[in-house]
């Protein structure tokens, strides 16, 4: 994972504007055809994982116009399989740093309005749709508050609502579903509660970390170094965690790097499953949880893979993603490739809905909003 360099944080409102170009999108009823799975995956004990179910390639547009489906057939398509909740796009034309209002996609009407500004074309989006951040922030599930890499082994955390920011030492941040911050600290996952028995450090900021949290904040371990290195194979060693993941409160999974290369491994309530899944290739995009906490999406050299919550490939794909998000119930997996964003239905893992639309980024969000709009 790259660092990232600045938070890239734009805080804006999203007046709702309607657009143009909606009638464009168009679906398609049966999936593409599957490619060849790139090869096994094997993990420490030598053994090949099964084959991938299936693998979607991404054909080139045909040089003249297919048939457009008609809109109101399309959302009414998208209604029938209850498809819901709003994507949110990077802005037409998007250059990086220029601060444009990103696109949301309302489902399953298909109508399209203004979203929050961004400084950047990847981007992550808020839990209530209000705030963009740059891609390698992660937001808290609870309240507006997001955390990010800013320089060597230190952290920002900014609460967007009331403007504070703290600084914190670590990396690789990443919140629990129910708002608690963790992140990476001299080689063991840390986590930040209220509750500050047995804490190694202690402050005070004007950040909750999460709703309802009273008091100072305390930072205890959540996983333990010999722990993370008890899911490598013998001889192996820790180099770094390179991302973080919480599947659910007690379900965690980290990839981890190592001199033979990256791993994927899965932790409960702090001990260690006792094994890895060798990736292909360090992953180029952040994972991501579906909201249930049954999959991970990650991007092993690019491509599209998804793993469970034990850390075990469950679908892989031999396209390479720009951007890619979960539905807010967990039953679809939005991607963004080739001038298009497909839908896959995580019941089957089959491509159900097409919609040409090009983006670089891509956040799913139900149609909240718990604030005010400024």
């Amino acid at each position: 994972m790259r660092r990232l360099p600045t938070l890239a944080l734009t805080l804006g409102l999203s007046a709702l504007v309607a657009v143009a170009a909606v009638d464009a999108l168009r679906g398609s009823g049966e999936p593409p055809p599957r490619a060849e799975d790139r090869g096994p995956v094997t993990g420490d004990s030598g053994q090949e994982d099964e084959p991938q179910r299936s693998a979607i390639v991404v054909e080139p547009a045909a040089p003249t116009a297919s048939r457009i489906e008609d809109h109101a057939e399309l959302a009414d398509r998208l209604r029938r399989n209850a498809v819901g909740g709003t994507l949110y796009l990077s802005a037409d034309g998007c250059l990086e740093w220029n601060v444009r209002r990103l696109r949301a996609l309302r489902l399953p009407e298909l109508r399209l309005s203004e979203g929050p500004r961004s400084r950047t074309c990847s981007f992550t989006v808020s839990a209530d749709g209000e705030d963009a951040a740059g891609e390698e922030a992660v937001w808290s599930p609870e309240v507006p508050i997001l955390a990010a890499e800013t320089d060597a082994d230190e952290l920002e955390v900014i609460d967007v609502e009331h403007a504070r920011r703290l600084r914190l030492a670590g990396s690789v941040p990443a919140f629990k579903p129910d708002g608690t911050l963790t992140h990476v600290r001299a080689g063991k996952v840390v986590e930040w509660r209220a509750d500050c028995a047995g804490a190694g450090v202690i402050v005070s900021p004007s950040i909750s970390f999460a709703p309802r949290q009273i008091g100072p904040n305390c930072a205890l371990t959540a996983v333990a170094r010999t722990e993370l290195e008890r899911a490598l194979p013998s001889g192996d060693r820790l180099r770094s965690v390179d991302a973080l993941v919480w599947a659910d409160s007690s379900r965690m999974l980290a990839v981890l790097r190592t001199a033979e290369g990256s791993w994927l491994a899965a932790y409960e309530n702090g001990r260690s499953l006792g094994y890895a899944n060798r990736l292909v290739s360090p992953s180029t995009k952040p994972p991501r949880a579906d909201p249930v906490g049954m999959y991970v999406a990650l991007s092993p050299g690019g491509y599209l893979e998804v793993y469970d919550r034990d850390g075990l490939r469950a679908w892989g794909s031999s396209i390479q993603a720009a951007a890619y998000d979960w539905s807010p119930d967990g039953d679809w997996l939005a991607y963004a490739a080739g001038g298009n964003v497909f839908l896959v239905r995580t019941s089957d893992w089959t491509t159900r809905f097409s919609l040409p639309v090009s983006t670089e980024g891509l956040a799913w969000r139900q149609e909240v909003r718990n604030r005010p709009r400024r």
